[in-house]
C-alpha cells in the first residue's frame, strides 16, 4: 500500500508540473515574447542622410521617414524647430530648408510621425558662404618716400572699400 502511495504521488506531482508548463506556454503564444515572425519593431522616425553643415544662403531638403508607414497607410511627417530660431527658414511639410546667417553651435530640426507620434532629432551647422573676389585693378594712394607700412595701409583701405559690402558674410553669426 506503501508502494502505491508514493506512484500515486509521483504522479499527482507530474500532472501538477505538467499543467504549470502548459499554462505557461499557452500564455507566451499570443504575446511578444515568443521567438517567431509575428513580432514587430517599435515605431521609429529616420532621416534619410541628412546634411551637417549648410553655407549662408544655402539650401536643402530634409527627409525623414517612419518605419510603421507603408504604401497602404502613409504616416505623416513634420518638421520642426525651436521657437525663435532665425538661423534656419524651415517648410515644416516639405523638410525644405534655407540657411539664414551663422549659427555655430547648429539648429537642431526635429522630424515627427503624426500617426505613431515619435520623432527624431538632426542638428545643422550653418557656417558662411566662401566669396571669392575677382579683382582685376586695386588703386591707392601712396606718398611718394612712402614706407612699406604705409603702403601695406593704403592697400588695406582700398581693399576694404572695394570688398566691403561682400565682407558682411563673414562677420555675421548668431
Amino acid at each position: 500500500m506503501k508502494f502505491t502511495k508514493n506512484r500515486l504521488l509521483s504522479l499527482l506531482l507530474v500532472l501538477a508540473m505538467l499543467f504549470a508548463l502548459a499554462t505557461t506556454a499557452f500564455a507566451g503564444g499570443e504575446g511578444g515574447s515568443s521567438s517567431g515572425s509575428g513580432s514587430q519593431p517599435a515605431a521609429a522616425v529616420t532621416f534619410t542622410a541628412p546634411p551637417t553643415e549648410l553655407a549662408v544662403e544655402g539650401t536643402a531638403t530634409l527627409v525623414a521617414s517612419c518605419n510603421k508607414s507603408t504604401q497602404e497607410t502613409p504616416h505623416a511627417i513634420t518638421y520642426s524647430v525651436p521657437d525663435g530660431t532665425q538661423a534656419l527658414s524651415l517648410n515644416t511639410t516639405t523638410g525644405a530648408v534655407t540657411a539664414n546667417h551663422v549659427s555655430s553651435e547648429g539648429v537642431t530640426v526635429t522630424a515627427t510621425c503624426s500617426t505613431c507620434n515619435v520623432s527624431a532629432t538632426t542638428t545643422i551647422r550653418i557656417v558662411a558662404k566662401q566669396i571669392t573676389l575677382n579683382i582685376s585693378s586695386l588703386t591707392a594712394n601712396v606718398p611718394v618716400g612712402a614706407t612699406e607700412t604705409t603702403v601695406t595701409a593704403a592697400a588695406k583701405k582700398a581693399f576694404e572699400t572695394t570688398a566691403g559690402a561682400n565682407l558682411k558674410y563673414l562677420n555675421c553669426s548668431e
